[in-house]
């Protein structure tokens, strides 16, 4: 049998607000001990991924590519320079309405309204992964750990942003929120990092599996040997994708790990 590296989408994906539903930790468990590798594979920052503390992957694809683990191994840690993250910061400052978070690999920054925070509070409390400090209070090393850019709620649209924004950055629609990260780290660019350390490893051939439910996802949907989208995914992932499992709560993880002879 092929063994298989999963690669699996956080929000929408494997949980919702963070909430992993037992099948799914079950088809993670399951996986593992038929001999296949299960990873987290994000945009979140790794100062976001708390929740996965208790999930049992055996690593972790954050911010977009850019940062990735294995085995408690890192194998890429690639942060913005500091001259073009500043740079996008004056570019966000000068846009009316721009809400925004500079997420760093250690803690995330935040410029947003009073409206803009009560709403976070609202959905998410005292989350110190949204609401830590303000952008303004950013030290050189702090701007020595940032990934990605955030736009949050109403405000500038991902063309508005695609408009004005360095090319070296791809913005992504993701509806309540416009992710911009850099073009050279993807989704799909970490499967096959991980893919040839895996591979260098064992000696070994591994199939890629890929399970999304957005925009973001899409490379990694395109990119991987085999793919599949949340019932509920954006429509463009579920055209991507080979096959369409069932939502969070409806077992999705496992139906999706079923169909492709994981458990």
């Amino acid at each position: 049998m092929l063994k298989t590296i999963a690669f699996i989408d956080l929000d929408g994906t494997l949980w919702r607000n963070g909430a992993v539903p037992e099948s799914a930790l079950r088809a993670i468990r399951i996986a593992q001990e038929n001999g296949h590798l299960v990873l987290a594979n994000t945009g979140r920052p790794r100062c976001g991924i708390r929740e996965l503390a208790g999930v049992g992957v055996n690593g972790t694809c954050c911010a977009v590519g850019a940062d990735i683990e294995l085995g408690g191994d890192v194998l890429m840690r690639e942060t913005l320079d500091v001259s073009f993250a500043q740079r996008v910061k004056g570019i966000l400052d000068s846009m009316p309405g721009c809400n925004y978070l500079v997420e760093g690999g250690k803690q995330c920054f935040y410029r947003l309204s009073p409206e803009r925070i009560r709403k976070y509070k609202e959905t998410w409390g005292e989350n110190p992964y949204f609401l830590t400090e303000e952008v303004s209070e950013m030290d050189e090393a702090d701007w020595e750990d940032v990934y990605k850019f955030i736009v949050s709620g109403p405000g500038p649209t991902a063309d508005e942003l695609r408009a004005v924004l360095p090319p070296e950055l791809v913005v992504s629609d993701l509806g309540h929120m416009r992710e911009m990260s850099p073009a050279e780290h993807t989704k799909a660019t970490a499967m096959e990092v991980v893919r040839k350390h895996v591979q260098a490893a064992t000696g070994e051939r591994w199939r890629t599996l890929a399970i999304g439910d957005s925009e973001n996802d899409l490379t990694m949907l395109r990119g991987a040997d085999v793919s599949a989208c949340m019932g509920d995914g954006a429509e463009v992932a579920r055209q991507a994708a080979d096959f369409v499992t069932g939502t969070v709560e409806d077992d999705g993880l496992w139906r999706a790990f079923e169909h492709f002879g994981l458990v």
